[in-house]
């Protein structure tokens, strides 16, 4: 996961948590924000910051978290892709896009609600 260079813009959860085994991917000033844990085949990855504005920031594209995109990441370290990409004509992440998939027997269909927000 590469975090060099992006502006993190979140809250931290708690300041007075450090590292010891674990490699932290973002800081804010000294404190870990992103701490990532290798054992064994696998990994545990501790985020110290206050997710339960997430569900707002990753449908609303005047958002100024980078929550959304630091959380899109580290659902691939997990292994976690979607299936379907809704992107911009830049390439980013449209915020805003619901996508539905169903399946009609052999058939699979991919679809934005009329009802979904637009900008």
């Amino acid at each position: 996961m590469r975090l060099q260079g992006k502006k993190l813009d979140f809250i931290v959860g708690d300041e007075s948590i450090s590292t010891t085994t674990g490699k932290p991917l973002a800081r804010g000033g000294q404190v870990p924000l992103i701490v990532v844990n290798e054992f064994g085949q696998g990994k545990a990855i501790f985020l110290n910051v206050e997710l339960a504005s997430y569900p707002y920031h990753r449908l609303t594209p005047s958002s100024r978290t980078s929550l959304p995109e630091i959380m899109e990441r580290i659902f691939g370290l997990a292994g976690i892709e979607p299936q379907v990409r809704v992107l911009d004509a830049s390439g980013n992440r449209l915020p805003g896009m619901e996508v539905v998939r169903f399946a009609n027997r052999a058939y699979e269909h991919v679809a934005r609600p009329p009802q979904s927000p637009v900008r």
